[in-house]
């Protein structure tokens, strides 16, 4: 019966079990009200769109920290109001669901809700509670009380709508909590950025009305609601709170994190006199050891101590590359495969361009396009043949870049003609981009030469272009200029200079940074129903390679001006003179 009360306060619903019999053991039943949590999030949705999110924090023992960590600047600036215990934060649904296209205008159809949630860690370690000054906390108790309350639950008018975060029932996690965080299962602190809550963690209450709602109705069989377009947007409404606060988490995790590295507090990282010091005696026990086993030899404490910290150090590292590791491996599985099919393919390919133009002559004795003429285009199989050769411009564009990426050239460091580069992306890409009204305008030095890898170069500024076009695709077409893409480059005594820019909605104003686009899995593309849909790499791809290339990636950011704009600055190194 406790389940049946939502964990907030509410004055007008109460339950109470009394018994003749016992009267002294029964009366009010009390509702799982959590006191002991690590964040609390209330989020306030109103009839215009708006929803006001206010973060709790109770996880860290803030009068515990260093004073000189509240000295960095990343702390200073931060837009989490770290280390307030509580702060809001306003944001329009659209915002939420950034690069959500509402062409239907379903988020008018979701009305006025109440969320509020509690996150609890289960356990923790020693390490992580020195690492992050956690507060202390009893595992059992916590544990018990998730084992009860956990999951989040749906209130409608204050009475459960069952089956919504029932324990132990397939709905427990209907928001998908579960293969969101399989997805992601980075740590809170690791520079990826990719933590995401676990199911079993989180409790929450969710508070709608019949009259302010109505698009959710019941099922038939009265158990949940109808999984119409308006409540499956309403879901990731929600997911996106649930990230606000993931963000927060993530970001005060990874501060204390790297402050502790800094600080050599930790073993994370380790200092350059340590590494020195542990690979001399690395190489000292290398000459003495022999035949000797490793057991038989006597290494003073402190200098095992080293040894540790050097180790804690590389296996951080090591973890690190493992991460990106798993990243690669997916994308490099799908260059494999059209590898494996690309002579059957490039067949395929070739037969895309002429067969409609073939089915024409066939018809031609037959019928003829005037044969048509004032008839309906649905009964106009020219119409269809119009549509499909449309399609397989499409298809044999893709099927060029797939098979072109895969060849052993581009994976080779060669001198590559930049002018040359750019204008063979705007002549493949020539056909979508007109398609869309954009215009790729490319201004470069015909006599500038790089020693690069093609494919980089290809994994840099694809990424872009396709990016540019979602962008230019999501904006609406009377609030934009002309659909302008330009790319240009310059050279200095010291660097090559490339600039690219387009005329789209830019950035949004919302974000934390600008730079936050170039963490890994975060994405603004979102389906018809407001779900995450892209893969969130691109960006990280492109900031990745130019580091590989000890490139500057500078986004430029005009308060005034729209559009997108990025800049690399590559060492004069790479300029060939030949």
């Amino acid at each position: 019966m406790e389940i049946l009360i939502p964990p907030t306060d509410i004055e007008d619903f109460r339950i109470f079990l009394l018994s003749s019999l016992q009267e002294n053991e029964y009366g009010e039943i009390l509702g799982p009200d959590c006191e002991d949590f690590d964040y609390k999030v209330v989020a306030k949705a109103t009839d215009n769109k708006i929803v006001e999110i206010t973060i709790y924090r109770e996880e860290f023992e803030v009068e515990k920290i260093p004073v000189d960590f509240f000295d960095r600047e990343s702390i200073k600036n931060n837009k989490f109001k770290f280390p307030d215990k509580k702060w809001t934060m306003t944001y329009h649904f659209s915002e939420l669901l950034e690069g959500y296209v509402d062409t239907d205008r379903t988020l008018d159809s979701i009305g006025p809700f109440d969320f509020t949630f509690y996150v609890l860690k289960r356990s923790t370690t020693s390490k992580d509670s020195q690492r992050f000054f956690y507060r202390p906390f009893s595992d059992s108790k916590r544990k018990a009380w998730l084992n009860q309350f956990a999951g989040i639950k749906i209130y409608r008018d204050n009475f459960r709508v069952r089956p919504y975060g029932e324990i132990r029932e397939a709905a427990f996690d209907w928001l998908g909590l579960g293969p969101r965080q399989s997805s992601s299962p980075a740590g809170v602190a690791k520079d990826t950025n990719g933590y995401k809550v676990r199911p079993e963690n989180i409790a929450g209450a969710i508070h709608i009305s019949r009259l302010t709602n109505i698009e959710f109705a019941d099922k038939s069989s009265r158990e949940g609601l109808q999984e119409t377009k308006a409540f499956r947007v309403f879901k990731n409404l929600i997911i996106a709170i649930i990230d606000k606060f993931e963000r927060d988490r993530a970001f005060v995790a990874k501060e204390l994190s790297l402050y502790g590295k800094d600080k050599a507090q930790t073993g994370d990282s380790v200092d350059e006199d340590t590494i020195r010091a542990a690979i001399e005696i690395i190489e000292r026990e290398k000459k003495k050891r022999g035949s000797q086993k490793l057991a038989a030899l006597q290494i003073p404490r402190n200098e095992l101590s080293i040894l540790a910290e050097y180790a804690e150090g590389k296996a951080e590292e090591y973890e690190k590359l493992l991460e990106e590791q798993k990243l690669l491996r997916g994308m490099a599985s799908s260059g494999i495969v059209a590898a494996s099919f690309g002579h059957d393919l490039s067949k395929t390919k070739d037969n895309l361009g002429a067969r409609f133009d073939e089915l024409t002559k066939l018809f031609s004795p037959k019928v003829t396009p005037s044969d048509f003429v004032g008839v309906d285009e649905f009964d106009n199989p020219y119409e269809f043949i119009k549509e499909m050769r449309k399609d397989d411009r499409n298809i044999a564009m893709w099927l060029g870049f797939s098979l072109g990426f895969t060849k052993k050239d581009k994976r080779k460091r060669k001198l590559c003609h930049i002018d040359q580069f750019f204008k063979g992306i705007r002549s493949s890409w020539n056909e979508t981009l007109s398609d869309r009204g954009i215009n790729l305008t490319i201004d470069c030095p015909e006599d500038l030469k790089m020693r690069v890898f093609e494919i980089d170069f290809d994994s840099i500024f694809l990424n872009l272009l396709v990016n540019s076009i979602d962008a230019f695709k999501s904006s609406r077409p009377r609030t934009q200029a002309q659909r302008e893409i330009t790319i240009s480059c310059s050279t200095s005594d010291t660097h090559i200079n490339i600039e690219y820019k387009d005329t789209g909605p830019g950035l949004p104003s919302h974000l934390p940074s600008p730079e936050i686009i170039f963490q890994p899995m975060y994405t603004t593309r979102r389906n018809a129903d407001g779900e995450e849909i892209g893969t969130g790499l691109g960006m990280w791809i492109v900031k990745t390679i130019s580091d590989e290339y000890q490139a500057s990636a500078t986004l430029s950011v005009d308060p005034i001006k729209t559009g997108f704009c990025i800049k690399f600055s590559f060492p004069i190194k790479y300029k060939s003179k030949s």
